[in-house]
């Protein structure tokens, strides 16, 4: 993500606080991260100017790991009712 599309860039841009946005990266072995960045800007409260934005990172990688799996295995037991439906119907 280019600097000035990223939650800091786009909150020190004047766009206003970046909740809970999700960024996928790769660690040094090259395994899929996942994080949730949050970006504030803080306001100078005599001037109104920005004075500077602060970013929390959360590592969100087993929740979406969590998310994804039971995705999948949703999936997976939509398509074995679906066959066993065709079976039943096709035994009747």
């Amino acid at each position: 993500m280019p600097p000035a599309e990223s939650p800091p860039g786009r909150a020190l841009a004047g766009e206003g606080p970046q909740r809970d946005v999700l960024l996928q990266t790769r660690n040094a072995q090259g395994a899929l991260r996942w994080f949730d960045l949050t970006s504030m800007p803080v306001i100078s409260p005599v001037t109104g100017a920005l004075v500077s934005v602060v970013t929390s990172f959360t590592d969100v990688t087993q929740r979406q790991q969590l998310a994804a799996e039971s995705t999948r295995q949703q999936q997976l037991l939509e398509e074995l009712v679906g066959e066993r439906t065709r079976d039943l119907q096709a035994a009747n």
